[in-house]
Formats: C-alpha cells, sequence, structure tokens
C-alpha cells in the first residue's frame, strides 16, 4: 500500500512538473511571438531578415526543443503538434502548392495545415522507414543476426581483446543495413550469454565494461556507413533533395560514409581496451565453443535463406540502382524507398512469410514513424519562411571565411556538442539539415559539403547514455555506469571528430564531390 502510495505521489509530481514546462513553453513562445523583429543581418549574399513569421516559426522550434529535451511529452506526441499549430499562426501562409494544374499560393488556417499534412505524411520517405524496419525485424527473428555474430566470434578463440573487436566489427556490419538499436540489442544478447557463462558481475570487470560499450559502438559506427544504417542519414538526403535540388544517390551516401565508418573502428577499439584494461586476457572459450553454439542452431532455416536472399537483393537494388537507369534508358529508375518497402513486404508474402503480419506490426516503432514524418514539416517550414536562413548566418555565417577543412571540422564540432542535449538523432537531422543547406546555398558551395559532415556525425552520440536510444540497451544490463560510458566518450568524440574530418577531405577529394 505505501508502495502504491509513494509511486502515486511521484506520479503526481511528475504531472505537475511536466504541465509547468507545457505552460512556460505556452508563455515563451507568446514572448517571442510579439517581440519586435531584429535588425536584418548583413552577408555576402545580402541583408538576411528574420519576419514575424520566420520568427514565429524559430519561435516553435525553441517550444519544440525544450519540450524534446524535457520530454514532457513525447516526442511524436510534440511533433504532430507542431502540424496544428503552425497554419493557426499563419506560419504556412505565402507556400506555393500546384492543384489543376495551377501554381497556387497557400491561404489561411485550412489550406494551410492540409498542405502541412501533405508536406509531412505525404512523403515518400515514410516508404522507407517502414521497409527498413521490416527487414530489421526479419534479421533478428530469423536468428541470422546471431549466426553471424557466433559466426565472427568464433575467429577471436576466447582472448577477451578479440571478443570486444568482434562484438564491434559485428555490430558495425550488422548496423549497416539494420536500425542501429535492432543491431545493438543482437550484439548485447550475445555478450550477456558470455558474461553469465563465465559469471561475470554488473561493477565488477573492465571486460564487461569494454564489451558492452562496444555493442553501442559498434551499432553506431556502422549505421553511418549507408542510408539503411540510421533514419537520419535518409532524412538528410531527403532534404538535399527536396530544398537543393540535389539528389545524392545510395552509393554516393557510401562513398563517404562507408569509409569514415571503417576507419572509426580501430579507435574505437583501441580507446575502448586503453581505458578499460582488460583484467581477463583469455577466457576459457575457444573457437570450438562458438562452433558447438552454431551446430545447435543447426543449418541455415529456411527463414534464414530467405531473409538473406530478399536482404541481398535490397542492397543490390540499392547499390546498382543507378547502373540500371542507365542501362534501361530509364525505364527501369528504381527509387530508394520504391526498393525498401517492396523488399520489406516480400518478407510478409506467403509462401516466404519470414514473419506474420502481427510480428510485422510489432517491429516497425509507429512512435519513430511519426516523430520522422511530422518532424520533417517543422524543417521544410523553418526553410521555406527564412528562419533556417537566419539561424544559420547567426550560428554558423562565419564558416564562408574558413578554409574547407576547417569548416567541416566546425561542423561536425558543432554536431558532438548539440548532440549532448539532443537525444533524438531525427530531431538533430531535422534542426540543423536544413541550416546547413541554406548556408551552403548562400555561400555558393555544393550543399552535401555541408551536409555530410552534420549527416555523418549527427547519429554518433557517444558521451552521455541519453545522446540516443542505441546507448541505453547495453546500459540497462548494469554492467558499467554513465562515467564509464562518458569517460571513454569524451576520447572517441574528439577521435570522431579528427577521423571523419580526415576521411570527408580525403575521399571527398578523390571521388570529386569536394573541391578544395
Amino acid at each position: 500500500m505505501t508502495d502504491c502510495s509513494s509511486a502515486n505521489q511521484i506520479n503526481a509530481r511528475s504531472a505537475r512538473k511536466n504541465l509547468l514546462i507545457v505552460l512556460g513553453c505556452v508563455a515563451l513562445f507568446l514572448v517571442i511571438f510579439f517581440l519586435p523583429e531584429p535588425a536584418p543581418i548583413q552577408t555576402m549574399a545580402g541583408p538576411v531578415a528574420l519576419s514575424h513569421t520566420a520568427k514565429s516559426c524559430l519561435g516553435i522550434l525553441i517550444v519544440a526543443l525544450i519540450l524534446w529535451v524535457t520530454e514532457a511529452m513525447p516526442f511524436a506526441v510534440t511533433s504532430i503538434l507542431l502540424l496544428v499549430i503552425m497554419p493557426f499562426f499563419k506560419i504556412t501562409d505565402g507556400l506555393k502548392t500546384v492543384k489543376g494544374g495551377k501554381l497556387v499560393t497557400v491561404e489561411g488556417f485550412r489550406q494551410g495545415f492540409n498542405q502541412l499534412v501533405q508536406l509531412s505524411f505525404g512523403n515518400q520517405i515514410i516508404l522507407f522507414f517502414l521497409g527498413v524496419f521490416l527487414l530489421s525485424a526479419a534479421f533478428e527473428k530469423s536468428g541470422l543476426g546471431k549466426r553471424l555474430g557466433l559466426q565472427i566470434l568464433r575467429l577471436s578463440d576466447g582472448y577477451t581483446r578479440r571478443v570486444v573487436f568482434g562484438i564491434l566489427l559485428s555490430g558495425a556490419l550488422i548496423s549497416m543495413w539494420i536500425t542501429d538499436m535492432a543491431a545493438a540489442a543482437i550484439m548485447v544478447s550475445i555478450s550477456l550469454q558470455i558474461l553469465r557463462r563465465f559469471e561475470i558481475k554488473p561493477l565488477q570487470s573492465n571486460f564487461a565494461r569494454a564489451l558492452m560499450i562496444s555493442c553501442a559502438w559498434g551499432a553506431l559506427i556502422g549505421g553511418i556507413a549507408t542510408p539503411a544504417g540510421c533514419g537520419v542519414n535518409f532524412i538528410a538526403m531527403n532534404f538535399l533533395k527536396e530544398l537543393a535540388g540535389y539528389h545524392l544517390s545510395f552509393t554516393g551516401w557510401m562513398l563517404i560514409g562507408l569509409p569514415a565508418s571503417l576507419a572509426l573502428l580501430p579507435p574505437a577499439y583501441l580507446i575502448l581496451i586503453a581505458v578499460f584494461p582488460m583484467e581477463i586476457k583469455k577466457l576459457d572459450l575457444s573457437s570450438e565453443d562458438f562452433k558447438k553454439e552454431l551446430d545447435q542452431m543447426g543449418p541455415l532455416t529456411r527463414k534464414e535463406w530467405w531473409t538473406i536472399i530478399i536482404f541481398g537483393l535490397a542492397i543490390f537494388l540499392w547499390l546498382f540502382s543507378g547502373l540500371i537507369s542507365r542501362l534501361t534508358g530509364a525505364v527501369v529508375d528504381l527509387p530508394e524507398e520504391w526498393i525498401a518497402i517492396v523488399c520489406g513486404l516480400l518478407l510478409l508474402v506467403p509462401g516466404i512469410e519470414v514473419m506474420t503480419i502481427s510480428e510485422a506490426e510489432k517491429s516497425v516503432s509507429w512512435n519513430s514513424i511519426l516523430l520522422v514524418m511530422a518532424s520533417i514539416g517543422l524543417g521544410l517550414m523553418m526553410y521555406e519562411t527564412g528562419a533556417a536562413r537566419w539561424m544559420a548566418w547567426e550560428l554558423l555565417g562565419k564558416v564562408g571565411d574558413m578554409n574547407p577543412i576547417s569548416r567541416i571540422a566546425l561542423v561536425i564540432t558543432s554536431l558532438v556538442v548539440v548532440k549532448v542535449f539532443l537525444a533524438s538523432n531525427t530531431i538533430t537531422g531535422v534542426i540543423i539539415i536544413p541550416l546547413l543547406i541554406t548556408l551552403a546555398k548562400d555561400l555558393k558551395i555544393d550543399p552535401w559539403m555541408l551536409a555530410a559532415p552534420a549527416a555523418l556525425s549527427a547519429s554518433l552520440g557517444m558521451i552521455l547514455i541519453t545522446q540516443t536510444p542505441t546507448n541505453v540497451i547495453p546500459y540497462s544490463t548494469g554492467y558499467f555506469t554513465v562515467r564509464d560510458f562518458a569517460k571513454s566518450g569524451i576520447v572517441m568524440s574528439i577521435a570522431i571528430i579528427i577521423i571523419v574530418t580526415a576521411v570527408i577531405a580525403v575521399a571527398g577529394s578523390i571521388t570529386g564531390m569536394y573541391k578544395f
């Protein structure tokens, strides 16, 4: 009874606190709304003014940031609320749209709301996310993820340093094609089996600390290699297309993302074994033990074979869709979103049925889908109203005076700092990418030059547990503390700034994406 009463009191206090935050946000927005517009910023591209509409949009962004950071309301609820509020304050007025073959200017609440919903939930990116969620679920449910992890760990032969590197590498390879969280969950389940087999207690082993942190790091590092690896990657590609008319292909992303991912793995391993010196050199576990576990799993099941075939098809089409389009004279021109959803749906076809419809429904993170789609509307309106342009010049205007390498390093450093406060990769991307695209257009430089370092570093939150849900999965096992994670993460974040800057500079120069 006492426990129940105590829980009710805690819930009541939390509800009051959240209500006060929401009321405070309403008051803050009204203050911003009625404030006079600031003087225009004088730039090389001419004066950049913050109109009343743009100021209102900026006020909504600030309020949304507070609600997202404090979690006074669920992420998805806050994002959808934006769609209701923006048309009410006429932020959508002046938008151009085509109706009946004619260019029409959006006016009023009804037109504004309809157009904003269409811009957000009518975006084809929703199909990409649905497809990737289905592919991720199949990889996990079929047992293929565990089998791949055990195969790589078999090569460790029980040496603890090799085991840590095996988990790090396995997580990265898997995360290149499925979501970070799914990859981390697979690695954590394998790591827990090892730790429990040898009765290694939580918070009593550096080996366990390094092993569990590697579950998060491997997934995060692998996630930047391909557009499918992390949601913010495809969000960046979508904004480049929508706001700058810049079509970045799947392989175009990988020209930068894959080298960056591979280059981060060795320093990640070296940092983990340096910060957490292993008290155990070798486990009483050999490659034969892993082989036995694999033997117990038996040969590849029908579901695993179908998962491999469909995964292989998705990867092949993603990598070679551009070549197929050229060879067929654009008769067969497959968008990345189409490939993702078709391959995801193939997993549910009778006769294949890697998952049931019920399992598929549970595997899709609908909260994440709502967050992404509704937040895209905010990003687009920040751009359309000019608020993104004003913010970009106010915060990052000096990058125009820097040499390209310093510019890349500054963007990455800024994202590493911003990620300390924003727990969502999606929100980070939705806020930052439009700013950088706007700034790149004003500076007359390739928008991918500024968007690439931001997009690659937006998902690499390695200082705080709360920076991404991927970190929470291994942390919840209890084998390392928040301080352990931050201690290694600060060093890794410095390595990220240096290495990703170098990779973008070198790979961008070689591929011709960047002209230094």
